[in-house]
């Protein structure tokens, strides 16, 4: 979850029982200005760890290959793999 207001991603881990865990501060940075979309990607590279892609406000797309730690995709390099045209992308799937 994304709080537009100041740009902190939160994360809410899986419980055992259903539930979900406490908000836990997952990343900075990511205004709406800064990162017009977000959208998690179970593991679009096949690594076995979440992944997430952005747009970014000068109109690149970045892939967020997942980290080996609780911080999953944030927590691994990021690559810029569109350049320009993106920044009109509502949603990606």
């Amino acid at each position: 979850a994304r709080d537009t207001r100041d740009g902190i991603l939160y994360i809410y881990l899986g419980l055992a029982n259903n539930l979900f865990g406490d908000r836990t501060e997952y990343g900075h940075g990511y205004t709406v200005t800064n990162r017009p979309l977000i959208a998690g990607a179970a593991d679009a590279d096949r690594n076995g760890v979440a992944d997430m892609w952005t747009t970014v406000g000068d109109g690149t797309l970045k892939f967020y290959k997942g980290g080996s730690s609780i911080h999953g995709p944030i927590d691994g390099p990021k690559v810029e793999v569109g350049t320009g045209g993106w920044g009109s992308i509502k949603s990606i799937s």
